[in-house]
């Protein structure tokens, strides 16, 4: 979950409109992945580029089953972190595929496949029970 403090940010209702606050910074509180996920959607008659952070596959499959014509999702990238990624530190990656399932455990497994061609899991070493078919989501 991205978190803030008031002193961090300004209000931005004048330029916005009432209820929107800029922050100056957010703070990211896991050590798990989120997304950035790139939007156009249509405003005033144009289509305009914005650009969104959520912190769970949950959020995002939200996301992309709002798309229509006034509303397209253009770009996935995946936040992962080093025990994600296997490089000990902090990456960003576009995602080309993303498959959601449960694990032989029973809990929640997500499959990312980046442009580089590499297959990131989470939880580490995830697998997807492929007999088990509730839950089970190709989302990209």
């Amino acid at each position: 979950m991205f978190v803030s403090h008031e002193s961090w940010g300004s209000n931005a209702s004048p330029l916005l409109g009432a209820g929107h606050t800029c922050m100056n910074v957010v703070e990211w509180l896991s050590c798990y992945h989120f997304y950035k996920v790139v939007v156009e959607e249509l405003q005033n008659g144009k289509m305009v580029a914005r650009q969104f952070f959520l912190s769970d596959i949950d959020v995002l499959e939200s996301v992309l089953e709002k798309q229509c014509e006034d509303f397209k999702v253009t770009e996935v990238l995946l936040m992962s972190p080093g025990w994600m990624n296997g490089s000990g530190g902090w990456n960003l990656n576009k995602v080309l595929s993303l498959i959601v399932g449960r694990g032989e455990e029973g809990g929640k497994v997500t499959m990312h496949k980046v442009a580089e061609g590499v297959v990131y899991t989470s939880p580490a070493g995830g697998k997807i029970d492929t007999l088990e078919e509730e839950g089970f989501k190709v989302l990209i």
